[in-house]
């Protein structure tokens, strides 16, 4: 259960096995160049395909899509001085499964890969869930059938962006966005869709360009104002310094900032960052100076460690707040500092903690170990948390 970018409810997020997750990539990736013309380049900029014939991902990083969106949003308020922003509420769980799978069959008659797709979607949710939130193999597809709400906007206007669900509509007077909102309201209710009246924002250029701005300087301790997601502050190569501020604002405000959006964000920069390091170790390189660096930088904060821990203690024992601690200890993981360690240690031990929290406390706080030949195989066949015993149990003979 993960905290949604609001903090007033919690969002079920599937963890396939390890065969479904690669079945599912595959799906979507044999369907990717032929969905990427679905999909108008100049108007949706979220999970666009990955063309580079090295990639490593299916996606561009949607860290450098999400500035992109940005600039182009900048661009089109020099040209236009008003902007409507939309998003739908529930988005992937509006979408109506049966019209979901419509929607390939009609791109794609016939193909294998839907109906492998019609599978995997029927046994990872209910029909009546909508689409499961599960990883970008599926943000992928289902941001394409999204293509449906561009076409009924397009009813109304061409002058429109968006990143996924996150829609912003430009022109010439407050009046015609008015019309444009009461039109588009009526079209998307027709699909199953609704707008989210609590993120329903209207302004000029000016308060938009000048609200940019400061977010660009805002401290980490300072309000997020009404019209700059918390994501606008990264880009694709996130300085050390940078990452630190990032984690502070999370640890701080965990209601606010530790969740499907801004926290997923700050995962996944991370990662990215000790992937680096990785492969430079792989490579026979020297440690990678931005992970080097980032760890010294988040070691020697002191009221951040003293926050985790803080956190930790008060979430380490509570079933709905597993993720938050999971959040904590895998971002937490790169810190030098041995009453962090204690408290982790004493998570992986305690029997009242959630088992999916001890597993994680015990893969990233461990010596790592190589998996015994033929484990791999025995971990394909079976669930996530049995599959996190397993290894456990492997690891520590």
């Amino acid at each position: 259960m993960v905290p949604n970018n609001a903090g007033t409810q919690k969002k079920p997020w599937i963890i396939p096995s390890v065969n479904d997750q690669i079945l599912l990539q595959v799906v979507a990736s044999s369907l990717a160049e032929r969905i990427e013309g679905v999909v108008d380049p100049e108007r949706v900029f979220s999970y666009r395909y990955n063309t580079d014939p090295n990639r490593l991902q299916l996606t561009d990083s949607q860290i450098s899509s999400w500035s992109r969106f940005q600039n182009e949003t900048q661009l089109l308020l020099r040209k236009y001085p008003y902007v409507l922003q939309i998003d739908l509420e529930g988005a992937f769980r509006s979408i109506d499964q049966i019209r979901f799978f419509e929607f390939f069959d009609n791109l794609f008659p016939g193909s294998v890969e839907v109906d492998i797709l019609k599978i995997l979607i029927s046994s990872f949710s209910k029909p009546d869930q909508g689409l499961p939130l599960i990883n970008d193999s599926l943000f992928f597809l289902g941001n394409a059938y999204l293509s449906r709400i561009d076409s009924a906007i397009r009813n109304y206007t061409t002058n429109f962006i968006r990143f996924v669900d996150d829609y912003r509509i430009f022109g010439a007077s407050q009046e015609q966005l008015e019309e444009v909102l009461t039109g588009v309201s009526r079209e998307l209710q027709k699909i199953g869709f609704k707008i989210n009246s609590s993120k329903l924002k209207m302004g000029s250029s000016e308060e938009y360009l000048e609200a940019i701005a400061k977010a660009k300087y805002a401290s980490t301790k300072g309000p997020e104002n009404s019209y700059i997601s918390a994501a606008v502050v990264f880009d694709d190569v996130v300085k050390p310094e940078l990452m630190v501020e990032l984690v502070a604002r999370a640890v701080e405000n965990p209601d606010k900032y530790m969740n499907e959006g801004y926290g997923r964000l700050i995962l996944g920069a991370i990662r990215r960052m000790r992937l680096n390091n990785e492969v430079a170790l792989m490579k026979n390189y020297n440690m990678s100076p931005l992970l080097d660096e980032y760890r010294n930088l988040l070691s020697g904060k002191t009221e951040i460690i003293n926050k985790a821990i803080e956190l930790l203690h008060e979430y380490a024992h509570k079933e709905d707040e597993a993720w938050r601690t999971v959040w904590i200890i895998f971002v937490m993981h790169d810190v030098q500092s041995s009453r962090l360690e204690k408290v982790v240690r004493a998570i992986q031990k305690n029997d009242s903690t959630p088992p999916i929290v001890r597993l994680w406390a015990s893969r990233l706080w461990s010596r790592e170990t190589k998996m015994a030949a033929g484990m791999v195989e025995e971990l394909h066949d079976i669930n996530y948390l049995d599959a996190g015993k397993r290894f456990e149990g492997r690891r520590s003979t």
